[in-house]
């Protein structure tokens, strides 16, 4: 089990991660190929902070949960991820 601190701090680090990814997704074209793979990473990124650190972290950013419910709204049973809109 990681301290409140080490979970924070992983949090802080996980979002630096997806905030570069969001950044380099919003310079792509719409139908560009490569956002399915990105956005791909983004909810592997996610998934992985919050399994790990969910629970003992006491500070999560608003940005990552915002993350979160994008992917959540994105994610469907015919289709893993629709483009994300940001």
């Amino acid at each position: 089990m990681f301290s409140e601190a080490e979970s924070n701090a992983a949090f802080e680090v996980a979002l630096d991660k997806m905030q570069g990814m969001i950044s380099e997704a919003l310079k792509m074209e719409d139908l560009d190929p490569r956002l399915r793979k990105l956005g791909v990473a983004l909810a592997i990124e996610l998934s992985s902070a919050m399994g790990a650190h969910g629970r003992s972290a006491i500070l999560i950013p608003l940005m990552v949960l915002s993350i979160a419910a994008e992917v959540r709204d994105a994610t469907n049973k015919t289709d893993f991820l629709r483009p994300i809109n940001w």
